[in-house]
């Protein structure tokens, strides 16, 4: 008969998931009960999640004091029928931090086989019950193995009681499952330790096997990508207009003043957001626009500040399904709001230090559960909270990019590059536009909405149109779009599309404005080195210095430092595609033929904007005439005449006060002189708005109004 052994385990081991983890096998063969070793202290490891035990004899001269009974004994589980394997894994698993010695233990209760229908507090109850007589103790030892501790210097100096144990336990369990399994969970991946799911492991039943593999709360929950179609983006349509409105941050009252300005109708209009919606304003705007959004089915891109209250919603959640988690969080609260209205200059994040050092080890368990620099309790924290479901859900379904191939458009919340800037342009392998795309059926599984029906290929070097159908370059450009979105690696970079705003020389991406090149001037320089498939490329294009600034004025400010940034003109096989983004506030209003910014800073007292696309027949060529030069038609925008007159002055008051702008949006912006851009435009004509070209052959305008300081 084999060998059997029994152990002592009052760690994270005493949970019948994680032993049966460790030694790799359902532990069917397996007898526990409750136990208690006697002349030994238990103690957490410093800046660990476990704990470690040592004779009393070393735990009194840690704490330099004499121990009482209840003090000098460790309760935990005791474990009989071990096999010589499971041993061997449960001394791996200890590694050479533990040594594995012979003690006499003394069980509390009687053994019952671990995965009958018990109740947790038979073997690990939250509140054990007293200790007995010290001669009925004796009367029931037991020898068992169990882990001491090898280097008590790096033990805390002080107990941690059965009770902080399994109070910290629970709470960090998904956090302990994670540490223990990490490494072998691919062995337990063809295990089936879930058919008992009837189980009731009480306190501990955060812990649970995932398979095929144990990982923290997934918090992000990005959706990457949406394809829209025709009917979704309309502006083939003559009936119809697309309006896509710049960052709101929960500024409900000027989202609905510029709604009124464009006469927006949801029967006829399509409405699109570039993301941020929430966040930064006040707590009831928030929750104002994501009702609006729910109601009018507004479809939208998901930006950096939306993104922040999913990861804080998710967060929420998790801790909320946690024993206390809900009772501590709301604490909390209670106390920094009472501190705020004691003093309402009081700052969050050294009140929150403040609270995290004065807290009792049970609320230090709550408090390690916070992601390392994460600030609970500022603005995104309360829309995250105060949301419902349904906003919520709102929030989840949007995608990190949209994609119109119909439009050749692209609409994400920071940007998006037109090459890997890490290599060069013309390196075929890597940048989709430095190559004509071959296509010679459909991909099975094609879900990009693509037209990829092209049944012959596409000789480069060509220069008959006969192949070159508007079917055939549509399908092409289609392609290439689609390896903008999947070839360029930084494009799938759930990070880079929500905080981009610089390319550095390197090829580096930066969320900082004084350093690098804008990526939007990389995405012109490109778009505008496009020569088509064949030698005559037929889309609209307006004059390589014909942008619009933030006051709606044509413009060369942009380019002025092109030859600084070491700018050039490439001969590429694309054609041009547009980008609609917006968090570059520090820009203002950033029109380009062929990206647009919509960020006008509508949180700094500035304005808030939306491009409007007049849907029309794909025959026309509203644009023509700007590729013979010709200043782009305007038309009368009188409604807003009277703010407008006073728009240079609040720009140059806005922007040169904005102290209170959070570093993650908009820590640079100071470096951009906007306030001499304004005065430049000063006395330029407002009395028109410019239609500018949209697109190969469509026409758009930007409608704003401005924002008042938040009070």
């Amino acid at each position: 008969m084999a060998d059997s052994y029994s152990a002592f385990f009052y760690g994270t081991l005493m949970h019948p998931k994680v032993l049966i983890g460790v030694i790799r096998n359902k532990g069917e063969h397996l007898e526990v009960c409750p136990a208690v070793l006697l002349d030994h202290t238990r103690h957490e490891v410093k800046g660990c999640e476990y704990p470690g035990v040592i004779p009393i004899s070393k735990g009194m001269k840690i704490l330099n004091r004499s121990l009482t009974r209840e003090e000098g004994s460790v309760r935990g589980t005791l474990v009989k029928g071990l096999t010589a394997q499971d041993i061997k894994y449960l001394d791996e698993f200890e590694s050479d931090e533990y040594v594995r010695r012979k003690v006499k233990v003394h069980p509390l209760g009687s053994f019952t086989r671990i995965f009958e229908k018990i109740v947790d507090e038979d073997f690990v109850p939250e509140h054990p019950p007293p200790l007995p007589e010290i001669s009925k103790l004796h009367e029931s030892s037991f020898e068992a193995d169990t882990y001491i501790y090898c280097d008590e210097t790096n033990l805390n100096e002080e107990l941690w009681s059965f009770e902080d144990f399994v109070f910290a336990y629970g709470v960090l369990s998904t956090f302990l499952v994670f540490v223990l399994f990490y490494g072998f969970a691919d062995s337990l991946s063809n295990m089936d330790f879930m058919d008992k799911s009837s189980k009731d492991w009480g306190i501990l039943n955060g812990v649970k096997l995932q398979k095929p593999k144990l990982s923290f709360p997934e918090l992000s929950s990005y959706k990457p990508l949406r394809t829209l179609s025709p009917n979704e983006f309309p502006i083939d349509d003559p009936t119809k207009r697309v309006l896509i409105v710049g960052d709101i941050h929960g500024q409900m009252t000027y989202l609905e003043k510029l709604m009124q300005k464009v006469k927006y109708s949801p029967s006829q209009d399509v409405l699109l957001h570039v993301g941020d919606i929430v966040s930064k304003g006040p707590l009831e705007g928030s929750l104002a626009v994501l009702q609006f959004m729910v109601s009018n089915n507004v479809t939208g891109v998901r930006g950096n500040h939306d993104q922040l209250v999913v990861e804080w919603r998710n967060w929420y959640d998790w801790v909320t399904d946690s024993l206390g988690g809900k009772e501590w969080l709301d604490g909390l609260q209670a106390r920094w709001e009472k501190a705020v209205s004691k003093d309402p200059d009081t700052e969050l994040e050294a009140w929150l230090k403040r609270e995290k050092k004065a807290s009792t080890r049970r609320e230090k368990a709550w408090w390690k559960l916070i992601p390392k620099g994460w600030v609970i309790l500022d603005d995104h924290y309360y829309v995250a909270k105060e949301m419902s479901d349904q906003h919520f859900q709102y929030l989840l379904d949007l995608p990190l990019r949209l994609y119109i191939p119909s439009a050749h458009t692209f609409i994400v919340h920071a940007g998006l590059l037109p090459c890997d800037p890490r290599y060069p342009v013309e390196d075929e392998a890597r940048q989709p536009l430095a190559r004509i795309p071959t296509l010679t059926r459909r991909p099975s599984g094609n879900q990009t909405g693509v037209n990829t029906t092209l049944l012959h290929d596409v000789d480069a070097n060509s220069t008959s149109t006969s192949l070159m159908s508007n079917k055939s370059i549509d399908a092409l450009r289609n392609l290439q779009e689609t390896g903008i979105l999947t070839q360029i690696p930084q494009n799938s970079d759930p990070w880079v599309v929500l905080n981009m705003r610089n390319v550095l020389p390197d090829g580096r991406i930066s969320k900082q404005f004084g350093e690098g090149m804008p990526w939007s001037k990389l995405w012109k320089q490109h778009m505008q080195s496009c020569l088509g498939y064949t030698r005559f490329p037929r889309i609209a294009s307006r004059d390589a210095d014909d942008d619009i600034d933030a006051s709606g004025n044509e413009t060369t400010v942009d380019d002025s430092d092109d030859d600084e940034q070491g700018v050039k003109k490439y001969n590429l096989l694309c054609y041009p595609s547009t980008t609609v983004y917006g968090h570059a506030a520090g820009r203002g209003l950033d029109a380009k033929r062929w990206s647009f910014g919509l960020d006008t800073g509508c949180i700094y007292r500035r304005r808030l904007s939306a491009l409007m696309i007049k849907g029309q027949s794909k025959d026309l060529k509203d644009v023509d005439s700007t590729e013979n030069g010709t200043m782009p038609r305007y038309e009368d925008d009188e409604e807003d005449e009277d703010e407008d007159e006073g728009e240079d002055d609040d720009r140059d008051e806005g922007d040169g006060n904005d102290e209170d702008e959070d570093e993650d949006e908009d820590e640079d912006e100071d470096d951009e002189d906007h306030s001499d851009l304004a005065a430049k435009n000063k006395h330029k004509n407002k009395a028109k708005t410019p239609w500018l070209p949209f697109g190969d052959n469509h026409r758009a305008t930007v409608a704003s109004v401005r924002c008042k300081p938040r009070s």
